[in-house]
């Protein structure tokens, strides 16, 4: 370096070289969020050779990342129309498959509560960046059903919700609601007894182009990491370039349910733009030294 550059300028280069080899310093960082699970909850995926109670046997969750949905399988919607699956894979954004069943006494609704409360939290819009499929796995379930409860969580949602960015569907077709919850992998088993469906606590974002990228597990979601989630399956069509560069620098966590911060990108990013902080000012320093110098010139010349 020029021994004759003003010490501002000198000081602003060591800065730089710094700040270079800054960028590959890693520190640990916080996850963003880990959700909560409720004592003997089976909606977590449990460890090896840990045992379901007996009526959750074949309900729980076999993820199945990549995989695509059969977009050929027909269902009614809450108008009454049959309406291929594929529909809703043949725009640019992602979709939330939320299964249950429509006279579900408890766990449904509360998954569908939860996931209204925060998807009402997010700046994303249902039918614009987003769809949900609020799927039945019962076939008894029809579309009287189906128009009540997408009137009733409309309603919970308030001005965030959108009547056609979430999507009530129902099949009479046992083997089309065995088909699609086979391929993403969301068991469910039916009690005989009680009448009810025995199922997990979870919902399945999918790609636009039909493909499973997330599951999101429990009974309370964060905001931010349903939005993060939908980001990330839309392949660059949603969010804003802030969300990406998030996304860069984050990784989900499937054991948190979460994102964590990944330090090497954070500090790559960062590093990244404390070099262009400190080659602009570099810039402007040289910039003002030229125009002293220029005008002294002149000075001496006159």
């Amino acid at each position: 370096m020029r021994s004759d550059l003003p010490f501002s300028i000198r000081g602003l280069a060591v800065l730089l070289a710094v700040a270079l080899a800054g960028a590959a310093v890693a520190q640990p960082t916080p996850r963003f969020h880990r959700p909560k699970f409720e004592p003997g909850e089976t909606s977590k995926p449990r460890e090896k050779g840990e045992k379901l109670p007996e009526v959750m046997r074949g309900a729980k969750i076999e993820e199945k990342l990549e995989v695509s949905i059969p977009r050929d399988l027909v269902f009614r919607n809450a108008s009454d129309e049959r309406v291929r699956l594929g529909r809703y894979f043949d725009q640019d954004r992602p979709v939330i498959l939320n299964f249950g069943y429509f006279t579900c006494p408890m766990l449904c609704g509360l998954v569908r509560r939860s996931l209204t409360g925060a998807l009402s939290e997010i700046d994303l819009a249902a039918g614009e960046e987003y769809e949900v499929l609020s799927i039945s796995i019962d076939p008894e379930d029809g579309p009287e059903k189906a128009r009540a409860k997408k009137r009733a969580t409309l309603e919970r949602m308030g001005e965030s919700g959108d009547a056609d960015g979430w999507h009530f569907l129902t099949s009479d077709d046992e083997k089309a609601i065995e088909r699609l919850t086979a391929a993403v992998g969301w068991g469910y088993n039916y009690n005989e007894k009680r009448g009810e469906y025995a199922h997990s606590a979870a919902f399945v974002i999918a790609t636009p182009s039909g493909k499973v990228s997330r599951y999101i597990y429990g009974l309370e979601y964060s905001p931010d990491t349903l939005r993060l989630s939908l980001v990330e399956a839309s392949e660059g069509a949603v969010g804003s370039a802030w969300d990406k560069v998030v996304i860069y620098c984050c990784r989900y966590d499937p054991e948190a349910g979460g994102y964590s911060v990944i330090a090497m990108n954070v500090m790559r990013v960062a590093g990244g733009v404390t070099v262009l902080a400190l080659a602009g000012g570099i810039g402007i320093a040289l910039a003002i030294e030229f125009t002293r110098r220029r005008r002294a010139r002149r000075r001496q010349a006159a």
